[in-house]
């Protein structure tokens, strides 16, 4: 392939990471890759993938474009393919934004070289630029971070990332891959005393942008060197006829034998592949410094350890313990599976974002494959699934017979039938090889009924094979591109590779099921033979006609059956679901704010009233007066019996008898005083009259209501409750209460639970708390609870009337206080639960 032409001018580039570090970069080659680790500009951002974008420089012109990141390319708030650097204009990619600052035409003319290309850092004060964070690790990754020697023109080796962590990196030969310009190798850093590994160039990309026309499509493996390839069995400790035994038991494989710690050392640093057989104890060290040594140089993972020995100890890089008596046919298997485990560590290719995300959509096609039996719909699913995998114009999923070389459209639709003798597809259903086609009638195998019925001739055709466990090809997968669309990149033909691996063991059940299900059909024929004449069995199938199986019952138990099916699904529901609340319920009365229910002292006939209801009073002031006849005599008489002893008194001052007396009658005459009070029933404080009960003329017992007298002043109406007894327990302040006063059905208010009695009361007590005028008018029995609650307005609503509240007016009160599911209800037992 030729090599990338250099660009005609430098460009400075500033990259800017999240945290505000800032580096500038020079940029003189055509293609940069952009990414983290292995790309040729790395970023240390998490979100930015492995091979993020590309920088293209071209006349004077450098452009980014995304290479199907998870994240994209985002320019002024808008994801885009690509983008023309502009100073000024910035590029995000993940969080790491890209600014061009400068191009510079003047560079220096050795930049250009092919062997000494590369980027270069402006130098900056502060850490060594060349420094380089981390590396890789991991038994999949057999490369550590390395630089190439800097030429004059090369000032670094390019990486963004932050250099407060880094270390210094040791030069290294750079490699040339396929005649590309020399990328910077990357080698493992050694550890401790262990002699320099190999350098292991990088891997060649498995399909070149400019590919010879109809190339096939080589799965992309690392280019090892043999050395890195060998493979390696250390026997340690194995001397006379042990030995010989081993050497025996394991002939073919690349045994060697070690009988002191440095020689297994340089055996297991020579070979990545390497597998210690620990037989016997050495000259120079007992088995734990061995490992201990072994497992320093080359770490835990990247060791195997089959011990034959009891004095190897318990290491996590212990592949077997053999035990005594085993046979040498079990002991080959063991050391060989040690070998290709390794093998397959060191094979192993790290999982980026990028391949993780394109692993994910392969199996999801997978999976939806896999849900359908039929060739056909399951040839549909894959049509589909090629045509989200990949962007392109026309998939399709042809099927393949190698018994017969058939090839047709697994879908159903029209064209592409023939047979695999010729075309694309044929050519890659006899070969087993992926093929890309850039231009398809430009290739002689192409066939346009068979490879693209609907084709022009100069689309891209892509095409691989769906191999089975066996290697046998059931399908072959077809991509074709229009001519605007440009050919397939590697990638994409990577992807479709992968997919028809994958789809290999999917398609081998589909054709698994197809088979049994036509052997059974024709177990099934040869048993209907027996009971009918073929005569009539041919005459069935030329009518295409088939019956039905006969209904002995009507179509109404069906319906039944299955409304019986609903109604129970609805009644479990219910019992399961519908709740029923448990209410306290109890006798309500309306009391007034600030009401005093003034009695008579004493008996008697009432004499007069000397208030109307509704007249306002003052404190003091005399409402209803007694008869007091007796009692104003008597209090007359004593008043002047004390006037004339008084006077007595006052003429003699020393006379005794008189002073006595004057004592006397000052009790008696308070006490006439008292009894002339108490024909009189006051006002208790200020307020308006209400409720007279009294007239003049009638006679009163003591403790008999005369009127009542309500305070200005005081709040508005209250609501008086008398709830059982047995639910104070329940019931809590706050909780809401509903009212239905008598006579008013369905007009229900809305109140919350005031105050509550600390104790259960009788009902005498309570008729007593209500007062003679209202003792009667409440169902009262049992123990109750009295419960306040404050009314919000002086008016209530009924049938769209407002209705003012009155003092006595009596209703209904409930207060819910629980709520359980009617299946609680009917099974107590449940509520444990």
């Amino acid at each position: 392939m030729p090599a990338i032409a250099a660009p005609s001018a430098a460009y400075v580039l500033r990259i800017r990471h999240r945290g505000g570090r800032a580096r500038e970069v020079r940029i003189d080659r055509a293609r940069v890759i952009v990414g983290r680790e292995g790309a040729d500009l790395v970023l240390d951002d998490d979100h930015v993938c492995r091979e993020h974008a590309e920088l293209v420089c071209k006349d004077g012109v450098i452009g980014i474009r995304d290479l199907g990141s998870l994240r994209g390319l985002w320019v002024e708030g808008k994801r885009v393919p690509r983008a023309i650097l502009r100073p000024g204009r910035d590029v995000t990619l993940g969080r790491t934004r890209i600014e061009l600052l400068d191009a510079d035409a003047q560079h220096d003319a050795g930049v250009h070289d092919d062997a000494q290309t590369r980027f270069v850092l402006r130098p900056e004060a502060g850490p060594d630029p060349l420094a380089v964070r981390g590396g890789l690790s991991g038994p999949g990754r057999a490369a550590a971070n390395a630089a190439l020697p800097r030429p004059a023109a090369v000032r670094g080796v390019l990486d963004v990332r932050s250099s407060e962590r880094s270390t210094p990196r040791a030069p290294v030969p750079s490699v040339r891959i396929n005649g590309e310009t020399p990328l910077p190798s990357r080698v493992e850093r050694p550890r401790g005393d262990a002699p320099p590994p190999v350098a292991v160039p990088a891997p060649a990309p498995a399909m070149a942008p400019a590919m010879v026309l109809g190339s096939p499509i080589d799965t992309p493996r690392p280019a090892v060197p043999p050395a890195a390839r060998a493979a390696v069995v250390v026997i340690v400790g194995a001397d006379g006829a042990r030995g010989r035994w081993l050497a025996e038991a394991l002939a073919g494989l690349p045994v060697v034998t070690a009988h002191d710690a440095g020689s297994v050392i340089a055996h297991v640093q020579a070979s990545p592949r390497a597998v210690v057989l620990y037989a016997g104890p050495l000259r120079d060290a007992t088995a734990p410094q061995l490992l201990d040594r072994l497992s320093r140089i080359r770490g835990g993972d990247d060791l195997a350890i089959v011990a034959a020995d009891t004095c190897v100890p318990e290491l996590p890089s212990l592949y077997y313990r053999v035990p005594a008596g085993l046979g040498p046919v079990d002991l080959r298997r063991v050391v060989t599976g040690a070998l290709n485990q390794r093998g397959a560590i060191a094979a192993a290719t790290p999982m980026t974002e990028t391949r993780a995300w394109t692993h994910r959509q392969v199996f999801d096609i997978c999976a939806a494959v896999g849900l359908h039996a039929d060739p056909q719909t399951a040839a549909a699913a894959i049509e589909q699934g090629i045509a989200q995998l990949l962007p392109c114009a026309r998939a399709s999923c042809m099927y393949y017979d190698a018994d017969s070389g058939e090839l047709w459209r697994g879908s159903g639709e029209e064209g592409g039938e023939g047979v695999a003798q010729v075309g694309l597809v044929g050519f890659v259903a006899r070969t087993g090889a992926p093929l890309h086609v850039p231009q398809t009638g430009a290739d002689p195998r192409f066939v346009a009924r068979l490879d693209d019925p609907r084709g022009s001739g100069r689309e891209s055709l892509l095409a691989v094979p769906v191999p089975g466990p066996r290697r046998e090809i059931h399908a072959v997968l077809v991509a074709v591109r229009e001519p605007t669309q440009g050919p397939f990149e590697p990638r994409a033909c990577q992807t479709l590779s992968q997919l028809g691996i994958e789809l290999g063991g999917v398609l081998h059940r589909v054709a698994k099921a197809s088979e049994a299900q036509v052997a059974l059909e024709r177990v099934h024929q040869g048993n209907a033979a027996q009971l009918f004449r073929p005569e009539a069995l041919q005459a069935v199938r030329e009518r295409g006609e088939h019956g039905d199986v006969i209904r002995v019952t009507g179509t109404w138990t069906k319906v039944m059956y299955w409304s019986l099916c609903v109604m129970l699904v609805v009644l479990v529901a219910g019992l399961c679901i519908g709740e029923v609340s448990q209410y306290s319920t109890g006798p309500a009365v309306v009391r007034q704010h600030g009401r005093s229910d003034l009695a008579a002292l004493t008996n008697g006939a009432v004499h007069s009233i000397e208030v109307a209801p509704g007249d306002p009073v003052r404190k003091g002031q005399i409402l209803v007066r007694l008869s007091d006849t007796v009692e104003r005599a008597t209090y007359d008489a004593t008043l002047q019996d004390f006037d004339t002893q008084l006077r007595a008194r006052l003429r003699d001052p020393s006379d005794e008898t008189a002073a006595t007396q004057l004592t006397s009658l000052r009790r008696a005459l308070e006490a006439a005083r008292a009894g002339l009070e108490g024909r009189v029933v006051r006002a208790p404080h200020d307020g308006i009259v209400a409720d007279v009960a009294v007239t003049p003329g009638q006679h009163i017992d003591s403790g008999d209501g005369v009127l009542a007298v309500i305070d200005r002043n005081a709040p508005g109406l209250e609501l008086v409750v008398f709830l059982p007894g047995g639910d104070r327990p329940q019931l809590q302040p706050g909780m809401p209460l509903r009212l239905e006063l008598g006579g008013f059905d369905y007009a229900y208010q809305d109140l919350q639970v005031g105050p509550i009695s600390e104790g259960v009361i009788g009902a005498e007590e309570a008729r007593r708390i209500l007062g003679p005028q209202h003792a009667d008018t409440l169902p009262l029995g049992g123990s109750v609870v009295m419960v306040r609650a404050s009314l919000p307005a002086t008016t209530f609503e009924s049938d769209g009337e407002r209705y003012p509240y009155h003092d006595g007016m009596g209703g209904t009160a409930e207060v819910r206080l629980r709520d359980e599911t009617l299946i609680e209800l009917l099974i107590p037992a449940l509520k444990e639960f």
